[in-house]
């Protein structure tokens, strides 16, 4: 996605989750070869792949309704890109104006803790996880949450 503008945050899917495609069709072919029969391990390790994919498609577009790739400033405006599992998320684009509640947390995802920038717009919370990001402007990032944080004081 390059829209131009000022890229605010990137964070792509990893690579490293492609791994998880080979384990279940190399354990296939593996246990196909040990019973001397490399053949019979094809048609499991063909359905393990396509499964794996069709799990990992899942999870992650799941997630990917509220977690974005990537953000660009642009006059205003935040091009937004949802996650996907092939990098080819929905592109929406939200004026800043009519953003709400910047906030900075800690999720918990089992034993991982994971810093995330959290905003709101409509009926939708929108997540931008700050660890492993390929890229993110804190400054502005900050700033952004900061004067959230400034306007939340000013109307108590």
């Amino acid at each position: 996605m390059d829209d131009g503008g000022r890229l605010i945050y990137r964070r792509r899917t990893g690579r490293a989750i492609w791994l998880l495609l080979l384990g279940p069709p190399i354990a296939a072919m593996a246990a196909a070869i040990d019973d001397r029969g490399w053949e019979a391990g094809i048609l499991p390790a063909a359905i393990a792949f396509a499964g794996i994919v069709v799990v990992l498609w899942i999870a992650i577009g799941w997630s990917g309704r509220t977690r974005l790739a990537e953000v660009h400033l642009r006059d205003g405006i935040l091009i937004v890109r949802r996650s996907h599992i092939f990098d080819r998320g929905k592109v929406l684009h939200i004026p800043l104006s009519e953003t709400r509640d910047w906030s900075a947390i800690i999720e918990r995802s089992g034993k991982h803790r994971l810093e995330v920038a959290r905003f709101d717009h409509g009926d939708t919370a929108y997540i931008l996880q700050i660890g492993g990001a390929e890229y993110a402007d804190l400054a502005t990032l900050n700033a952004w949450i900061q004067k959230a944080t400034a306007d939340g004081h000013d109307r108590a």
